[in-house]
């Protein structure tokens, strides 16, 4: 799939488990622009962390597959807003909170954007 045109806005949508990640990014008529699967991401892989904050570059295997998946959405295009459910977590709670900015920083996108939810 080639990138999106800049004007076109994306919708991108993870479905993120213990044993794989999935991803798909559609354009306004529902119509996919890129697709992809990596390796697992789940609450209980996240890493603990003095602050609220998730960083890039951690060495978390959690966190390098979301990275991994940044760096191919970001090569089709960006997204204007994110839904990503993922294993263990619920909804608004702090880990999901904390998974909201770790994926609007990697995908440059602003953090009212991405939903986390379980």
């Amino acid at each position: 799939m080639s990138a999106a045109p800049a004007s076109t806005q994306l919708a991108l949508g993870i479905d993120a488990g213990g044993s794989s990640t999935r991803w798909s990014l559609v354009d306004e008529t529902g119509t996919a622009v890129g697709a992809g699967t990596l390796g697992p991401v789940s609450e209980i892989d996240l890493p603990n962390s003095p602050s609220d904050t998730l960083l890039p570059g951690s060495g978390n295997a959690t966190l390098a597959n979301l990275e991994e998946l940044a760096r191919a959405v970001l090569a089709v295009g960006t997204p204007s807003f994110v839904v990503a459910g993922v294993t263990g977590l619920d909804t608004l709670a702090p880990d999901a909170l904390r998974l909201e900015g770790f994926l609007a920083t990697a995908l440059t996108v602003p953090a009212h954007s991405v939903r986390v939810l379980g």
